[in-house]
């Protein structure tokens, strides 16, 4: 993130235990989530576009 966010860009993380049960809720819930707080709208708003 470090070295996206030092070249102009932004970035995240995400964390989730994979191989448990319930792990892919948990990982969608959590990029849901900080979608909707660093972009400013919901996931599906999102557009390619605010990406660029």
């Amino acid at each position: 993130m470090t070295e996206i966010e030092g070249a102009g860009g932004r970035a995240f993380a995400v964390g989730a235990a994979l191989g448990v049960p319930g792990d892919v809720d948990t990982l969608f819930a959590g990029l849901e989530a900080r979608l909707d707080k660093h972009l400013g709208v919901p996931p599906e708003e999102t557009t390619p576009e605010r990406f660029d």
